[in-house]
């Protein structure tokens, strides 16, 4: 009998507890229940609040960056972020060289819309299979005239693709902001490298930010980029005409024959000609200028041409800032190394200063064709 009537005991007990269990269970639900002035619920805003901390904590802030300049959702992984970039480029472009063939009087190629189609499809194979033939067309002097009008929005699109497909996806995101968080408002960025320019410019294109005029150096001396950078920016700056480049290619060349008589002249003296300088059987850094009179050869000479064409752009654009994007020794990683300012005396004479101090690492990696801008600029 004590037995059972313990067991009565602690079965009145668990009743009880029960009872007061309900009780708070009643009363916390009815207080959560309770409601804002527009409707909401407080618990469950308080819980949607929570998350959205938690999720921006979770977000690197390359990804925030990101985010608000047009990514819709933050949870994207950079993969997939620069996928969408790259496809939304190819649309950009395309549409671009529509216009281009439009203002210029000319038919888009079959071979060129597959192309973009393959660079909006992010397919790198497909990609390569699309781009060969056009690049194989290109190569021809002179080249065929429709490619040639539409080169640079190929080329951007080809740069940017291949840039994907090299880079790992973070490194490409935080080199991209990395130099773009540099520029002041209205700053022209000018790159010194393929990485420094596509990347960039796949960025600068698909983010909601502002759009920078960004230009590269090792395109001045061929005459389609001129056109190109006309038909993009000529609404933003004084941009460089084809007298501009035969004046360079004049001055180059004068100056060349002038150290090459020198040469002749005094073989015992230092050499003022540099090895391998305007070699005329180069067959990958060789153009002409514009009016047919002259042609050069060899990475030297196309480079001391482009220098010419840098500084004219520079003096007849006083009123703007120039970010120019110097080469940077693979060692020296880490770091995006620009020199800012207007006009400047000689674009020899640049020295460049580190301004993202805790820039990307990504200089260390290097693209695969990192010539392509001079190799494929034959006009």
């Amino acid at each position: 009998m004590p037995k059972r009537s313990n067991a009565g005991s602690r079965q009145l007990w668990l009743i009880a507890i029960g009872g007061v269990l309900i009780t708070l269970v009643a009363v916390f639900l009815s207080r959560a229940k309770t409601v804002s002035r527009d409707g909401t619920a407080v618990t469950n805003a308080t819980s949607v609040a929570n998350k959205s901390l938690e999720t921006v904590a979770r977000i690197p802030p390359v990804h925030r960056r990101l985010n608000a300049v047009g990514e819709s959702d933050p949870l994207k992984t950079a993969e997939e972020i620069v996928a969408s970039k790259l496809s939304q480029l190819a649309r950009n472009r395309r549409a671009l060289a529509h216009a281009m063939a439009e203002r210029f009087k000319i038919e888009v190629p079959a071979d060129v819309e597959r192309f973009f189609a393959a660079v909006e499809a992010g397919r790198w194979d497909e990609i390569e299979a699309a781009w060969k033939p056009l690049g194989d067309r290109h190569k021809m002097k002179p080249p065929p005239h429709d490619l040639e009008v539409l080169f640079g929005p190929i080329l951007e699109a080809l740069g940017a693709a291949e840039s994907a497909h090299d880079w790992p996806a973070q490194k490409l995101l935080d080199y991209g902001e990395g130099v773009l968080g540099s520029l002041r408002p209205g700053m022209v960025y000018v790159g010194g490298t393929d990485p420094g320019r596509f990347i960039p410019t796949l960025l600068n294109e698909t983010g909601d930010g502002e759009r920078h005029v960004i230009v590269t150096q090792n395109g001045l001396a061929a005459g389609s980029y001129l056109d190109y950078l006309n038909f993009l920016y000529g609404d933003q700056l004084a941009t460089l005409t084809h007298e501009d480049s035969n004046r360079a290619f004049a001055d180059y060349f004068s100056d060349y024959q002038r150290r090459l008589a020198h040469d002749q002249q005094f073989p015992d003296e230092a050499k003022q000609v540099l090895p391998g300088e305007n070699k005329s059987d180069s067959t990958v850094w060789s153009l002409a200028s514009q009016d047919g009179s002259m042609e050069i050869g060899g990475q030297t000479a196309v480079m001391a041409v482009n220098e010419r064409l840098l500084q004219m752009l520079l003096e007849k654009n006083p009123e703007l800032s120039f970010a120019l994007g110097l080469p940077v020794d693979i060692q020296r990683a880490g770091r995006i190394v620009f020199h800012v300012g207007r006009g400047f005396r000689s674009v020899k004479n640049i020295v460049g200063r580190v301004v993202h101090q805790q820039g990307p690492e990504t200089l260390r990696l290097r693209s695969k064709h990192a010539r392509r801008d001079a190799v494929d600029a034959h006009s």
